[in-house]
C-alpha cells in the first residue's frame, strides 16, 4: 500500500498507509504521497519535509518532536514514580497500615507507662506470637516503626526530589539520567526492606 507523510490535526506528523484510491482528509496536510512523489526513503521519519522533490530532516521539527517526547515522558514518569512508591509500601506493609499505626500507638503508651498497667491488645498479641514479654514486644514494635518511619521519610524525600528534577529536565538525556537514578534508589530500598 502507498504511504503518506501527513500533518495530523494536532500538528504532529505521521507516516500512514493509504489504499490506492484513498486520500487524506486535507490534501494541504500531505507532505509526501508515494503515489505522486515516489517511494519514501527507508529511514523516513515524521520530522522530514519536502525540499526540491526530496524528503529531508527539518531541525525545527526534530526539536519539536524531541520536546513533545520529553513532555510525554515526564508525564508518564511522574505517575510511575508515585506508583512505584505505592508498590514499595504495599510490599513492605501490605494494607495493614492502620493496624501498624494502632500497634505503634499502643506500644508507645505501654512504654510511656513504664511497661506497667493494662496490657494493650496489639502489644500482647505480638508478645504471644513471638513467645516474648510485653516489654520486648512494645520495644520491638517501636523499633520497627522507627525503622519504617526513617525509610518512609527517605523514600518521600527522594520521590519528591526526583519528581521535581523530572519536571525541570531540559533534555531527554537528562531525563534518562534522573530515571536511572530513581530506579537504582528503588532497588536499594527494596534490598534494605527485604522485598
Amino acid at each position: 500500500m502507498p504511504r503518506l507523510l501527513v500533518i495530523k490535526p494536532d500538528g504532529s506528523r505521521d507516516v500512514i498507509l493509504i489504499g490506492d484510491t484513498g486520500s487524506y482528509y486535507d490534501q494541504a496536510k500531505v507532505v509526501w504521497d508515494e503515489r505522486v512523489d515516489g517511494s519514501m526513503p527507508d529511514d523516513v521519519c515524521p520530522s522530514m519535509i519536502k525540499v526540491d522533490g526530496r524528503l529531508v530532516l527539518d531541525d525545527t521539527l526534530v526539536a519539536a518532536n524531541t520536546d513533545r517526547q520529553l513532555t510525554d515522558n515526564k508525564a508518564v514518569a511522574l505517575v510511575e514514580i508515585d506508583q512505584i512508591n505505592d508498590y514499595i509500601v504495599t510490599l513492605a506493609i501490605g494494607r495493614r497500615d492502620t493496624e501498624y499505626l494502632m500497634a505503634e500507638k499502643q506500644a508507645q503508651a505501654y512504654i510511656d507507662a513504664g511497661y506497667v498497667g493494662d496490657t494493650y491488645p496489639y502489644v500482647h498479641s505480638w508478645a504471644i506470637a513471638k513467645g516474648e514479654t510485653e516489654q520486648w514486644a512494645a520495644d520491638d514494635i517501636i523499633a520497627t516503626a522507627n525503622t519504617w518511619r526513617t525509610v518512609q521519610s527517605d523514600v518521600r524525600e527522594k520521590r519528591l526530589v526526583h519528581k521535581e528534577n523530572i519536571r525541570n529536565a531540559a533534555t531527554i538525556e537528562e531525563f534518562a539520567v534522573i530515571m536511572q537514578s530513581w530506579y537504582a534508589y528503588v532497588e536499594i530500598v527494596k534490598t534494605q526492606l527485604g522485598i
